[in-house]
């Protein structure tokens, strides 16, 4: 049997959530603003993206690639189909499935393992430069510092092991965010943001500072968005320290009920195609030109002009039913 070669970093069961009625997504290219139909098995993968190249003898180099989807992706997708109209039937595996597959999605796009490959590049370097011998090695270029291919894997691995933002996500505020505007939420290839006030886009925001919130759009119709406890009526209270979390929390609070206007709809939307690498995927046609229009010259819309969730810079808006 054929093992596929072509490797989705946003899930295709995810894309299938943003479709239209024929089964196609419009995808918009940032950096140009064309715009296209494609089918969502044809978009946001790269090829062999998953496939371990040095494998022990006999083991299979796309292990990873099945294990991913038999595991994480299909627990997840079975959750996500709960939300938002079924709620009252997710149980505690399918939120800890939520969880880990929010962790895994921030990680494995293109544009998180590339940010942590240049991290991990400048920093090897900076420690290289402290040994003489070595640095006067590098400036007659008789050694250079590679990060290999396979950097993602260990990456993947330290960080999933050690649950970084599991933890982080269980202490924090589940806000089920829904609209019946006629503007419709997209998606991105880097679809779970993590966004502060003091750090618009496109910078990125620490998970551990109480001021982060992460937003996930999970349909065209509704929106996830976590706040960490410190958040009072969507206003930051003391302490503004970082927050230290050594254990997950036992249980998540969710919060439904949250309604979007259209404004913080094309607010929300304004940051998504902010945080992502290149591209942005939608059910309409109409919303990513809307969304190009809005960020085509900076692509950041955190503070004021039309795009505003919110005078305080709340993430994607403050509305509650």
């Amino acid at each position: 049997m054929a093992v596929p070669r072509c490797h989705h970093f946003v899930p295709r069961f995810y894309l299938d959530r943003f479709t239209d009625e024929e089964g196609y997504l419009f995808v918009l290219d940032l950096q140009g603003g064309r715009i296209w139909r494609q089918k969502p098995q044809k978009v946001f993968r790269v090829r062999d993206y998953y496939k371990v190249e040095e494998t022990k003898t006999g083991a299979d180099p796309y292990a990873f690639e099945k294990l991913l989807a038999e595991t994480i992706e299909s627990h997840a997708k079975i959750a996500m189909s709960k939300i938002p109209d079924d709620l009252a039937s997710m149980t505690d595996e399918d939120w800890a499935y939520m969880m880990i597959f929010l962790e895994w999605q921030r990680m494995r796009v293109p544009r998180q393992i590339n940010a942590f490959r240049a991290l991990e590049y400048r920093w090897l370097t900076a420690w290289s430069q402290r040994i003489p011998e070595v640095a006067e090695a590098m400036r007659e270029g008789k050694i250079r510092l590679v990060i290999k291919e396979d950097y993602k894997f260990h990456l993947f691995k330290d960080i999933l092991a050690e649950g970084l933002f599991t933890k982080y996500f269980s202490r924090m505020t589940w806000q089920i965010i829904t609209t019946s505007s006629d503007r419709s939420f997209i998606t991105s290839d880097s679809p779970v943001c993590f966004l502060k006030r003091r750090s618009p886009p496109p910078f990125e925001a620490g998970i551990g500072h109480p001021d982060t919130q992460v937003g996930f759009p999970l349909s065209p119709t509704c929106l996830l968005r976590l706040r960490h406890p410190e958040y009072s009526s969507g206003r930051l209270v003391l302490p503004r320290k970082y927050v230290i979390v050594n254990q997950p929390s036992e249980q998540i609070l969710v919060e439904p009920g949250w309604s979007f206007s259209a404004q913080s709809v094309k607010a929300a939307n304004c940051l998504t195609a902010s945080l992502a690498a290149r591209y942005v995927a939608a059910r309409s046609h109409d919303v990513l030109e809307e969304v190009f229009e809005e960020v085509k010259d900076t692509r950041i819309c955190w503070y004021g002009g039309t795009v505003a969730a919110s005078t305080d810079g709340s993430l994607l808006g403050r509305n509650r039913t």
